[in-house]
């Protein structure tokens, strides 16, 4: 049953003084709802910008001293201030990190939560921490989304693969290309993945990686393939695929794109790690034409 329809129906055969007051209910809501997102967001920057300013203080109390100094500083610091020793030890790391000011959000939007920038903190390369910064503010990422993507490790994904692997191009035409979800592994270069296409529509399609070939599924090497394709797609909720032609097979030659931290079809399409690529550089798989 299309519950959506429904839906519909029942409106409709509401009273017009009754749907009225729906809408004002329903308006109001959204009105609410966007006020609380603006102010969390807006009180995020704050603490991010008070917390920089604190750094900005600690940064010559704490230079040339030793570590073991550092810590007792803050611990008594803390307690005279009202707050834990993480607290500070952030904010100064937090300052070490940007002394040219707090990173500036996107044009017109504001800027990174302090929740965020947390999670940039241990990120001791700079061009990591450029990458997640930029991504995040040009996204409008959470601090949860930003965590899941350094936890997959986007930024390593969108660099060059490792010397000596062979190269697969990468699409840029986005022309199609589907969402959808993975049903089922069958091998390290076979799939079968429910595809979205649009208007509610879904449809189980088996699709052969394109440009990659693995090892039969009975030998160990084959095994391993199929082990590293199910465990690098699992907690991956959406997929993107990109398909090209059928295959003696009559199965989809194509290209599968994924992110666990990232739901946007477009963005796991630029952005995404690419299991085929993925494949060679593993050395799970050797390079084929078709």
């Amino acid at each position: 049953m299309d519950m959506s329809k429904t839906a519909k129906v029942s409106k409709k055969t509401l009273p017009k003084e009754l749907q009225k007051y729906r809408r004002l209910c329903d308006e109001l809501r959204r009105l609410l709802d966007q006020a609380r997102d603006e102010a969390g967001r807006a009180l995020g920057e704050i603490r991010a910008r008070t917390y920089w300013l604190m750094g900005q203080k600690l940064a010559p109390e704490c230079a040339g001293i030793a570590p073991g100094e550092v810590t007792g500083l803050l611990e008594r610091l803390g307690r005279e201030v009202g707050v834990t020793r993480t607290v500070l030890w952030r904010a100064l790391r937090f300052y070490q990190a940007f002394p040219e000011g707090v990173p500036a959000g996107a044009a017109g939007q504001v800027g990174l939560s302090w929740a965020a920038h947390v999670e940039l903190l241990p990120l001791k390369d700079p061009a990591a921490r450029d990458f997640y910064l930029q991504q995040a503010a040009s996204h409008n990422w959470s601090a949860r989304k930003l965590r899941r993507a350094i936890k997959s490790r986007l930024f390593e994904s969108s660099r060059a693969s490792a010397p000596g692997t062979e190269r697969l191009e990468r699409p840029r035409s986005g022309l199609h290309t589907y969402a959808g979800e993975v049903e089922r592994v069958i091998d390290g270069d076979t799939l079968q993945v429910r595809i979205d296409l649009g208007f509610s529509v879904w449809k189980s399609e088996k699709i052969r990686l394109r440009g990659v070939d693995t090892p039969e599924l009975g030998t160990p090497a084959g095994r391993r393939a199929k082990e590293f394709v199910k465990k690098t797609l699992a907690g991956c909720g959406t997929v993107v695929v990109k398909t090209y032609k059928t295959d003696a097979y009559a199965r989809y030659v194509a290209d599968l794109f994924h992110h666990a931290g990232v739901e946007r079809k477009e963005e796991i399409f630029d952005r995404g790690h690419f299991l085929n690529q993925q494949l060679l550089d593993e050395r799970l798989a050797v390079k084929v034409v078709y």
